[in-house]
C-alpha cells in the first residue's frame, strides 16, 4: 500500500500566534502539514524545513539554506512541543512568551540552540516522560505514538523571526518517507532485429529499486540518436538504426512521478536475419524421369527466402565452385554425373544482414541409353556392315559395340565394322551398344536386325565304296546356304552318263545311299544334290566300279575318289 506523505508549509505571512514583542518581530501562524511535509519559510536564513521520522517516535527536522545567502544569523533556535491534555492545552497553539514558559510550560518540549552550520535537530515523542518543578508535576504534552490525533508542533527562529508548523503523528509513530525524485538509471530490453513493421522495446525498468517504488514506466518516444530525428512521440519504429528511449513514469511509493520525459537509454533495431532455403528443381528434363542428367537444365527456386532482395548465385560440384556457373539456371554437364550439385544464393538487403544460403544437393544420374542404332550395308557374303547412330540418344563415342549373329557374339573388324560370312546367311545380325563407364549414360541399346538372304546349299561331296555288284555312297552335310536342307537328290549313271536300267534320281534324307545289282567291272558315276527352300545345290560327283574281291586287294576306283570294296 502506498504510504501517505506529510508536510508543513509556513511563511511569515502565515504567522498569527501572539508572541511578546521582545521575542518576535512578527506574529506567527501555524500551518497544517501538506502532502510533502515541507515548511517553506520565506526566511532570509532558512528556506524551508523538512520533517521526517527516521524511526518510530523520533522526529527529525532538517532545514535548507537559501543558495544565495551568505553569512549566518546571530541567533538560531529550534523548538518542538505537543498539544498537552492536562493544564496546558491553552498553550497548544501559541508560542511561549518567556524563557520560563519555554523551559517549563510545555512538557516534553525542546529548546535548543543551533549552529547555522548544522542541518537540523531531532527529538523523541514519549508521553510517559515528566518532571517536577516548584512542587508541580508536568507531563509530556506530546501524547504518544500509540494514540491517534497526537499533534506535534515545530518551530525555528532566526534572530527574532519565527516559522511554525504542525503535523499529526500517525499511530505507528513514524511518518512515511518523503517522495524524492528518481535519479537512478534505467534498463532497456534487448535490441530487436528488423521485421518491416513497427517495433519497440519489450520492457523498460528502473535499476536497483524495489517493485512499486517508482510507478508504471511508460514509453514516451523513440528518437534517432544521430540527431536526424530528436523530436516527436513515436513509440514504434520500422527503420534499422539506434534510437534514444524517452519515458515518463507514475508516482511510486518512494519516487515522485516523472512527468517530463527523460532519456532512459538507447535501443537498436538491428539488421534482420534472412531465412529460407533455396531449392533445386529440374527445369528441363529430357527423359522425363525426374532425375537430372547430362544436358538437363537445373534452376533454383527462391520462393521460401525472406526477405526478397538482390540474389547472386554460385553453383558447386561436390563443394567446389563451378567456373562461370553464376546464374539461376545451370545446365548439367557430364562431369556432374554422380556428383552432389548445390547452389549458394547470397541475399543482399539493406535492412538485413547479408547471408548466403545453400540448397540441398541434387545428384545427377547417368541417362539410360535409349533409341536404336542402325546397321547399314548389303548383306551378301563378304559385304561389310556398318553401325550408325540412328535414334540413339548418345554418341557412338559414348558406347562400345558388340556384333551378334543369331544372338551369339561375333568378332568385328578392327574398324568396328562387320563382314558378312557365309555361315551368317539366313541368320539375324544385330549390334548391341553398351555405355562406356566414363560417359554420361548407362545401360545398353540394340540396333535394327538385318538377315543375309539364304542361298541354295553348297554341293555335297560324296564318297563311293565299291563292293560286289554294289556301290555305297556317303556324304557329309554341306553348308546349307542359310536355309535348312530338306533332302538330297541322288542319281547313278554309267560313266558316259547313260542311264542305268531300273535306277532314277531319288530323294533321300540320310547322308548315305547304296546301289545294288550293278555289273562288276563297269564304272558308274554318282551325283548328289542338297535341297533347301532356295533350290537344289550343284551336284557333287563321284565314280566307282563294282568288283568282286580277289587276293585281298581292292579294285581301282576313280582317280579322284577312294573306293572301298566290301564283300
Amino acid at each position: 500500500m502506498k504510504k501517505r506523505v506529510w508536510s508543513i508549509v509556513l511563511t511569515l505571512a502565515m504567522v498569527a500566534a501572539l508572541v511578546p514583542a521582545t521575542l518576535l518581530t512578527a506574529s506567527a501562524a501555524v500551518a497544517e502539514a501538506d502532502s510533502n511535509y515541507v515548511i517553506t519559510t520565506g526566511d532570509t536564513w532558512i528556506e524551508k524545513l523538512t520533517i521526517s521520522t527516521p524511526s518510530a517516535g523520533t522526529v527529525k527536522v532538517t532545514f535548507t539554506k537559501p543558495t544565495t545567502t551568505t553569512g549566518a544569523p546571530a541567533n538560531l533556535t529550534a523548538m518542538a512541543w505537543g498539544s498537552g491534555t492536562e493544564d496546558f492545552g491553552e498553550y497548544s497553539t501559541t508560542l511561549p512568551t518567556s524563557d520560563h514558559d519555554k523551559e517549563h510550560a510545555y512538557v516534553g518540549h525542546i529548546d535548543t540552540k543551533l549552529n547555522y552550520s548544522e542541518t537540523g535537530f531531532s527529538f523523541t515523542v514519549d508521553k510517559n516522560s515528566s518532571f517536577v518543578d516548584g512542587g508541580d508535576t508536568y507531563k509530556n504534552g506530546y501524547g504518544d505514538f500509540g494514540e491517534t490525533g497526537v499533534e506535534i508542533y515545530v518551530g525555528i527562529r532566526t534572530n527574532d523571526q519565527w516559522c511554525v508548523g504542525k503535523f499529526t503523528l500517525p499511530a505507528t509513530g513514524k511518518l512515511p518517507e518523503p517522495l524524492v525524485d528518481f535519479t537512478g538509471t534505467f534498463k532497456v530490453s534487448a535490441d530487436k532485429p528488423y521485421t518491416g513493421s513497427g517495433l519497440a522495446p519489450d520492457s523498460i525498468t528502473a535499476n536497483g529499486i524495489n517493485a512499486g517504488e517508482l510507478g508504471t514506466i511508460t514509453l514516451h518516444a523513440l528518437r534517432k540518436s544521430d540527431g536526424s530525428e530528436n523530436t516527436g512521440t513515436d513509440k514504434t519504429k520500422t527503420d534499422v538504426g539506434t534510437y534514444e528511449v524517452y519515458i515518463t513514469a507514475a508516482e511510486g511509493t518512494k519516487y515522485n512521478a516523472i512527468t517530463t520525459p527523460v532519456k532512459a537509454g538507447e535501443w537498436k533495431i538491428t539488421q534482420g536475419t534472412v531465412t529460407g532455403t533455396p531449392v533445386i528443381t529440374i527445369k528441363t528434363d529430357a527423359n522425363g524421369d525426374g532425375t537430372a542428367q547430362a544436358g538437363d537444365v537445373l534452376t533454383v527456386n527462391t520462393s521460401s527466402i525472406v526477405p526478397t532482395g538482390t540474389f547472386s548465385y554460385q553453383w558447386k560440384r561436390a563443394g567446389v565452385a563451378i567456373n562461370g556457373a553464376v546464374n539461376a539456371d545451370y545446365t548439367v554437364d557430364a562431369a556432374d554425373i554422380n556428383k552432389a550439385i548445390t547452389v549458394e544464393v547470397t541475399v543482399t538487403n539493406a535492412n538485413y544482414t547479408t547471408k548466403t544460403l545453400t540448397s540441398a544437393p541434387n545428384t545427377p544420374g547417368k541417362a539410360a541409353l535409349t533409341g536404336t542404332t542402325a546397321i547399314t550395308g548389303t548383306t551378301n557374303v563378304g559385304d561389310t556392315l556398318t553401325l550408325e547412330k540412328g535414334t540413339l540418344n548418345a554418341e557412338l563415342s559414348d558406347v562400345t559395340i558388340q556384333w551378334k549373329v543369331d544372338g551369339n557374339n561375333v568378332t568385328a573388324e578392327a574398324d568396328g565394322t562387320y563382314k558378312v560370312k557365309k555361315e551368317d546367311l539366313g541368320k539375324p545380325i544385330t549390334a548391341v551398344v553398351t555405355a562406356k563407364a566414363d560417359s554420361s549414360y548407362q545401360g545398353t541399346a540394340n540396333s535394327n536386325t538385318v538377315t543375309p538372304e539364304p542361298t541354295k546349299p553348297e554341293a555335297p561331296q560324296p564318297r563311293v565304296t565299291a563292293g560286289d555288284g554294289q556301290l555305297v555312297v556317303n556324304w557329309t552335310e554341306p553348308f546349307n546356304g542359310g536355309s535348312a536342307i530338306t533332302g538330297y537328290k541322288v542319281n547313278l549313271t554309267k560313266e558316259d552318263g547313260s542311264a542305268v536300267d531300273g535306277i532314277t534320281e531319288e530323294t533321300v534324307t540320310e547322308l548315305t545311299k547304296t546301289f545294288t545289282g550293278l555289273e562288276n567291272g563297269t564304272k558308274y558315276k554318282v551325283t548328289v544334290k542338297a535341297v533347301n527352300a532356295k533350290g537344289d545345290s550343284d551336284a557333287g560327283e563321284a565314280e566307282g566300279t563294282p568288283a568282286k574281291r580277289s587276293g585281298g586287294g581292292f579294285a581301282p576306283v576313280s582317280s579322284n575318289y577312294t573306293v572301298n570294296y566290301v564283300a
